[in-house]
C-alpha cells in the first residue's frame, strides 16, 4: 500500500511576514531510546501496541506485551505511524528483522496481521510490507534506537551527492542546494518556536521529536516529483512542498517560477512544515485515523503569520489571525445557515469532501479550526486529547460524530450558529475595501 500525501499541494495564497528568530530549540543529537513496548510478531498476532501515552507498563519480558491509516486525502491511512513519547526510559527493545523475498527490512514493529506489516525503521521511515513477501523474520540481539542529527546528515549526504548543503537547525536537518543553503533555515525555526509557543498558550500536549526532522529543498523539479512519486504522491506540476508521511520528510521546490507570488510559495511551504511537526510533537495521533478537518484546518491557519511570528503586528488581535483568503470563501456560506449545517456535519462524519469539493473542503476545515482555537480552546483541546488516545483502525462516521459532541458539547447546529455570528461580525472585508 503506497501512502498518499496529505494533501494536493499547490500554490495557495497566503501571507508573508517579517522574520524573527527563536531561542525555543530543542536539539536532538543523541541517539536516545523510545518509549515502546516492544510487540514480538507471533502468528495471528493483529493487534497495535499503545504508544501513545505518557506511562507505560512495560514488559518485563521480550515476549511479554500489551494489546493495545483519502486520495486527496487517505481513507484508512492516516495514521499508520508511530505516536512517539518524548518522556523516554531505559529499557531496550531488539530489532525485528524481516527477509524478503528481495531484500530484507529490519526496525520496530507497530502492525503485524496476516495481510501486511508495518515496520519502523531508525530513520522513522514507515515500511508497508505485504505478509506474501515476507520470507521469515527473527529478533535480533540489537537495541532499538532513532538515528542521532548526525547520523541523519551523514546519510542525506550519501542520498543526495556533495550538490547539496546538509545542516542541523535546532530538530531539523536541512538540506538544500549548495547554493541556496540558507533559504528556509529561519523560516523553519521560526515555525517551530511559534508552534510550540501556540500550543502551549492552548494547553496542548506537545512532545519532542524522537527522530531529525528531515527537510530537503531539491535543485530540480524533476528530482523533486520523483521524490513524491516513490512514496505514491503525483503532485501537479506547480507544486512547490509536500509532506511525505512514509518517510516523515518535507520535500520543497521553490526555484521554479513563482505563480501566485512568493506570498502564496510561503503559505505553501508553511502549510507542510506545520504538517511534519503536528505529527511529531503529538497534536496529532500517530497511530490512528484523524479527522482530515482538523488535520488540514490547522496547517491552514498557520499560513497566516500571525498565528507563529512573534514580529507579525496581528498577532495580538482575532482580525490579525484571519485568514484572509478563506475567510472571503468563506462569505457565501454564512447566509445559509442550513447549508453551513449540512456542510460542517458531513465534514465531521467523514474526509469525503476533500475529494468531492477540495475548496469548500478546505475552506470549512479553516473556519471551524480557527473558531476553535479562538472561542472555544478548551473543546478543542479535549477533542485532540480524544483522539491522541484512539487506537489503530478506522475511524466510522458514528464514531467521529459522537466524540466531536462528547469533546465540544453543543450539536452541529448550534455551532454552525456561533460560527456565523463570529464570522459575519468580522470587520476585515469592511476595512480592506476602503
Amino acid at each position: 500500500m503506497a501512502l498518499p500525501p496529505l494533501r494536493s499541494p499547490s500554490r495557495r495564497r497566503g501571507h508573508g511576514g517579517p522574520s524573527t528568530r527563536y531561542a525555543l530549540l530543542d536539539p536532538v543529537d543523541s541517539p536516545r531510546q523510545l518509549k515502546l513496548p516492544f510487540p514480538p510478531p507471533p502468528e495471528g498476532w493483529a493487534k497495535v501496541p499503545d504508544i501513545t501515552g505518557e506511562s507505560h507498563q512495560l514488559p518485563e519480558r521480550r515476549f511479554s506485551h500489551r494489546h493495545r491509516c483519502p486520495q486527496l486525502v487517505f481513507l484508512c491511512l492516516l495514521a499508520m505511524w508511530p505516536a512517539i513519547g518524548s518522556r523516554l526510559v531505559a529499557q531496550e527493545f531488539p530489532i525485528l528483522e524481516i527477509h524478503l523475498r528481495h531484500g530484507t527490512v529490519e526496525g520496530l514493529p507497530i502492525y503485524w496481521d496476516q495481510r501486511q506489516s508495518v515496520l519502523l525503521d531508525v530513520t522513522g521511515r514507515l515500511h508497508i510490507i505485504d505478509a506474501a513477501q515476507i520470507a521469515h523474520h527473527r529478533l535480533t540481539e540489537r537495541v532499538f534506537q532513532p538515528e542521532s542529527v548526525r547520523q541523519a546528515r551523514t546519510r542525506l549526504h550519501r542520498e543526495l551527492g556533495q550538490e547539496y548543503a546538509i545542516e542541523q537547525v535546532g530538530p531539523y536537518v536541512i538540506a538544500s542546494p549548495v547554493a541556496a543553503q540558507h533559504r528556509w533555515q529561519e523560516h523553519f525555526i521560526k515555525l517551530y518556536g511559534g508552534f510550540r509557543r501556540y500550543a502551549h498558550l492552548h494547553q496542548w500536549k506537545v512532545r519532542r521529536p524522537d527522530f531529525p526532522l528531515v527537510v530537503i529543498e531539491y535543485s530540480n523539479q524533476q528530482e523533486f516529483l520523483a521524490s513524491a512519486r516513490a512514496e505514491g504522491a503525483k503532485l501537479p506540476p506547480q507544486a512547490v512542498g509536500c509532506y511525505l508521511p512514509a518517510s516523515n520528510r518535507c520535500i520543497l521546490f521553490t526555484h521554479g517560477p513563482q505563480q501566485g507570488g512568493p506570498s502564496e510559495t510561503m503559505a505553501t511551504v508553511t502549510h507542510e512544515a506545520i504538517h511534519l511537526l503536528a505529527f511529531n510533537t503529538g497534536i496529532h495521533s500517530r497511530t490512528a485515523e484523524n479527522p482530515m478537518w482538523l488535520v488540514e484546518g490547522l496547517a491552514t491557519m498557520f499560513e497566516v503569520p500571525a498565528c507563529y511570528d512573534l514580529a507579525s503586528a496581528g498577532r495580538l488581535t482575532t482580525e490579525g489571525r484571519i485568514h484572509r483568503y478563506y475567510r472571503q470563501l468563506l462569505q457565501p456560506w454564512l447566509s445559509t445557515p442550513q447549508r453551513l449545517d449540512d456542510a460542517l456535519s458531513d465534514l465531521i462524519a467523514s474526509d469525503t469532501m476533500f475529494t468531492t469539493a477540495t475548496e469548500d473542503a478546505y475552506t470549512l476545515s479553516w473556519a471551524l479550526a480557527f473558531y476553535l482555537c479562538e472561542r472555544r480552546p478548551e473543546q478543542l483541546r479535549n477533542l485532540i486529547d480524544r483522539l491522541q488516545q484512539r487506537q489503530f483502525g478506522a475511524y466510522l462516521p458514528t464514531e467521529r460524530h459522537a466524540d466531536f459532541r462528547t469533546a465540544v458539547g453543543i450539536p452541529v447546529s448550534q455551532l454552525s450558529n456561533e460560527l456565523i455570528r463570529f464570522y459575519a461580525g468580522s470587520t476585515y472585508l469592511v476595512r480592506t475595501a476602503k
